[in-house]
């Protein structure tokens, strides 16, 4: 008997040891951390498990709902997601977290202004949320609140040095704001940031567009060498060797924008206006009927086209040109003042349906008008018109 104590010793601190080791695997705190670990990686079971084993635990529940609705969100279930989070946002440990979850939910489904209102939130409990602070600014700009938008940017910039995002949005916003040099700024401290951002393409681009504009042609074209050889960045290369007096080139780049894709206006205009600017009239003539074809609503292509014909004689023609140039210089010019109404009145979907309106009737990109469309619909979702231009919209838009 006694050469079995030792055994039965060992059998018994080895059982206390293994059901010390469950019961510690067991507590809350482990499961919740368990958790969080499963949702980075991916383990959908492991979630799942957790969050009802917090579920079942008093006092943790607010944990489990919160495992729960980040796994819907994680699965692309933002609205499956919003109920359990709305439960973890009612506790002091979890508040943060889940509102900043459920402002990303409301984001993701359209309605820009409850994103708004739960960021707030979620920073009036925790200023360092900066995951909040992204979704406030992502939803204050898709609502075209744009100068407080910037403000949450350069926050955000400041806070995270290494995020190309900020600045890459702060670059937009004052491009479209005629800020240029302020724009050219941004674009390359973003760039500096993410050498390998997945829209590093479309930055590089927007910070040449910014060069030309602030006739920085030499600067313009050595970011443009950095560009795949689309319609839009062989244009910008046309305009900045024309600046530079290289017309040879210029035309030859502006010939191979339009080649490349003969519905991309920008490229025509520049042709006509080259082929003008050195006589040869009835080309220019052909040309620049085209470019008002394709964007019938560019005042610049109305009056080079009235030149065009002014040159051969044929007045009415030039006048009639020079008519719908003014009647879509004053479209331009409502368009602006609403950009200005919209910041001034961040409630009034109206004037935000307005402006996709006349961002299709101009030719902007159909990205352009799809945003207002939806901050439109944010504000009121009871906007007929509004949806129906949406649906418009993304069925012009590739997939």
């Amino acid at each position: 008997m006694r050469g079995w104590l030792p055994a039965l010793v060992t059998a018994g601190l080895a059982a206390l040891i293994a059901a010390g080791w469950l019961w510690n695997s067991l507590r809350p705190e482990h499961c919740y951390r368990r958790g969080q670990n499963a949702l980075r990686t991916g383990d959908r079971q492991t979630v799942i498990r957790e969050s009802q084993r917090l579920l079942a635990t008093p006092g943790f529940e607010a944990r489990g709902r919160l495992l729960s609705g980040l796994l819907s969100v994680r699965d692309g279930r933002p609205a499956d997601a919003l109920p359990a989070l709305q439960v973890a946002a009612s506790d002091d440990v979890t508040a943060v977290e889940a509102l900043t979850a459920a402002a990303g939910c409301y984001y993701a489904l359209g309605e820009f202004r409850a994103a708004v209102n739960v960021a707030r939130t979620a920073l009036a409990r925790d200023e360092q949320a900066l995951d909040a602070r992204r979704w406030l600014a992502g939803a204050l700009y898709d609502l075209g609140i744009t100068a407080e938008a910037a403000a949450e940017l350069e926050t955000i910039s400041a806070r995270a040095p290494e995020d190309p995002l900020p600045d890459r949005l702060l670059g937009l916003i004052d491009k479209d704001n005629e800020r240029f040099v302020e724009a050219a700024g941004h674009y390359r401290e973003s760039l500096r940031r993410g050498l390998r951002q997945p829209d590093r393409a479309a930055v590089l681009a927007e910070l040449a567009e910014s060069l030309v504009k602030l006739s920085r042609f030499d600067e313009a074209l050595d970011v443009l060498g950095e560009c795949d050889r689309t319609a839009p960045v062989l244009s910008l290369e046309a305009e900045c060797l024309q600046s530079q007096g290289r017309v040879d080139d210029a035309e030859k780049r502006f010939r191979e924008a339009r080649d490349l894709d003969r519905q991309y206006a920008p490229a025509c205009l520049g042709l006509g206006a080259l082929l003008l600017a050195q006589a040869h009239v009835e080309e220019a003539v052909g040309v620049l009927e085209e470019a008002v074809r394709l964007a019938p609503h560019s005042s610049q292509a109305h009056f080079h086209l009235s030149q065009s014909y002014a040159r051969q004689g044929a007045r009415e023609k030039a006048d009639e040109q020079l008519k719908l140039m003014k009647q879509t210089q004053a479209i331009e010019r409502e368009f602006s003042d609403l950009h200005e109404e919209a910041a001034k009145k961040p409630n009034d979907a109206e004037i935000r349906y307005q402006i996709g309106v006349l961002a299709r009737r101009l030719g902007k990109p159909p990205e352009l008008a799809r945003l207002w469309f939806r901050a439109a619909l944010a504000l009121a979702p009871q906007h007929a018109a509004a949806r129906t231009a949406l649906s418009e919209v993304a069925a012009e838009m590739p997939p």
